[in-house]
C-alpha cells in the first residue's frame, strides 16, 4: 500500500518485472474488470507472498472519487483470499488518505514503528491521535501495537526513550517485538502463509 514500494524493493523483487500491483487490484472492481489478489501476487519464500505496490498507487484516491465503498477495496480483496493466509500485513504510509482509510478497514490490529530517537515520542503520540481519529471516522477498532526500531543500546537516549515506550505501552511494545521477529524467522517452521500488501 505504499507507493514508493519499498516492501518490493526490500525483498529483491524486480521493479520492471511488475505487471500488476496491488493497485490494478483495488481499481479493478470499479472499471468492471475484477482482478483477484492471487493474480498478482509474487511467491518470496516457501510461505511468504508479497502483493507488490507502484507508484501508480500515487493515484488511487483520485482515480476512486465518487466511487462507492472505495474505502473498502483492501478490505473486500483480502477477504476472498482470508482462509488461505494466516496473517496478512499490509504496509502503508504515516499518511492520512484514502490508502491508510483501506489499511485500517482492512487491520484488526495496527503496528506502529517507533525510532528510538529524539522526536520519536512527540511523534508516536500525533500518530497515535490520528489513528484514533481515522478508527473513528472508518467506524473500525483495531488493537494498536508499539514497535521500537533503530534501537541502538549504546546512546543514552534510546534507552531512555525506549524505556518511556515500555513504561507507556508495556502490554502492547514487548511482545509485539518478540511476535513480528518470531513471525518472519519462524513462518516456514510454524507452517504459517503470510501475505504481504
Amino acid at each position: 500500500m505504499d507507493p514508493q514500494s519499498h516492501c518490493a524493493v526490500g525483498l529483491a523483487v524486480p521493479e520492471e518485472q511488475i505487471e500488476q500491483s496491488i493497485y490494478d487490484v483495488l481499481i479493478s472492481k470499479s472499471r468492471n474488470e475484477p482482478i483477484k489478489l492471487t493474480e498478482i501476487l509474487w511467491q518470496i519464500s516457501d510461505r511468504l507472498e508479497l502483493a507488490p505496490a507502484s507508484i501508480d498507487l500515487s493515484a488511487f484516491e483520485q482515480q476512486m472519487t465518487g466511487i462507492a465503498d472505495c474505502e473498502g477495496c483492501l478490505r473486500n480483496a483480502l477477504g476472498e483470499i482470508k482462509s488461505e493466509y494466516d496473517y496478512a500485513i499490509i504496509d502503508c504510509p504515516p499518511a492520512v488518505g484514502l490508502l491508510t482509510f483501506n489499511a485500517i478497514r482492512a487491520a484488526t490490529d495496527v503496528i506502529v514503528p517507533v525510532e528510538t530517537g529524539y522526536f520519536a515520542l512527540h511523534g508516536l503520540s500525533k500518530q497515535l491521535e490520528t489513528l484514533s481519529i481515522l478508527c473513528n471516522r472508518c467506524s473500525q477498532h483495531v488493537d494498536v501495537r508499539v514497535l521500537a526500531s533503530m534501537y541502538d543500546i549504546r546512546t543514552k537516549m534510546a534507552r531512555e526513550i525506549l524505556a518511556e515506550l515500555q513504561k507507556h505501552f508495556a502490554d502492547k511494545s514487548e511482545r509485539i517485538a518478540c511476535e513480528s521477529k518470531l513471525l518472519f524467522y519462524n513462518h516456514r517452521l510454524w507452517k504459517l502463509n503470510i501475505v504481504m500488501v
